[in-house]
């Protein structure tokens, strides 16, 4: 487990709503998430004309990753549409037999390491995570990028409910702007 200290809620009205997302796009992916051993994630990002927040997905991944858009100009978002953050699943306590990159797949399940951070260091934007047992990380990206290793930002669980975790499908948002 994971020694990381915990994150305050964010209090800024735009940093409640961003959070109020992502924690509900996660409280509807986590379950089947866990079931099916497949990550899922989206972004949240703001309309800049009506300054309304949304979020896409959940976007169905694979075991240690998902595919958000982190290849492609602005996250794969339209021009007038501002990334605010990045929301994704940890499914999984550990791995048999998986590759990623043609390398043995580490997992760290409580962790927001590698190309999670780098997400969300190169963009600038806060990444979210639904770990398996039901809490919701939060990780701060380091004011600029400092080196290659994109450190060193700041994460934890942040003061919410655990999520339910017995989900068998995705259920769809109940809500579509925050």
């Amino acid at each position: 487990m994971s020694d990381a200290p915990g994150q305050p809620k964010l209090t800024t009205v735009e940093g409640i709503r961003i959070e109020a997302a992502a924690y509900h796009m996660l409280s509807r992916a986590i379950g089947v998430s866990k079931t099916e051993g497949i990550e899922y994630g989206g972004v949240i990002y703001r309309n800049e004309t009506t300054k309304q927040i949304h979020a896409t997905g959940p976007i169905k991944g694979e075991p240690v990753t998902v595919d958000v858009g982190q290849h492609k100009i602005n996250l794969g978002l339209g021009d007038n549409l501002k990334p605010l953050a990045w929301y994704h699943t940890h499914p999984l306590y550990e791995l048999e037999n998986i590759q990623f990159n043609n390398e043995p797949a580490k997992l760290e399940w409580d962790k927001f390491i590698g190309g999670d951070k780098e997400i969300s260091d190169y963009r600038q934007i806060m990444g979210y995570v639904a770990t398996r047992d039901g809490r919701f990380w939060r990780y701060d990206p380091p004011p600029e990028v400092q080196d290659s290793n994109y450190g060193p930002g700041s994460w934890g669980v942040v003061n919410f409910p655990r999520m339910r975790t017995g989900a068998k499908e995705v259920m769809p948002p109940s809500q579509t702007a925050w």
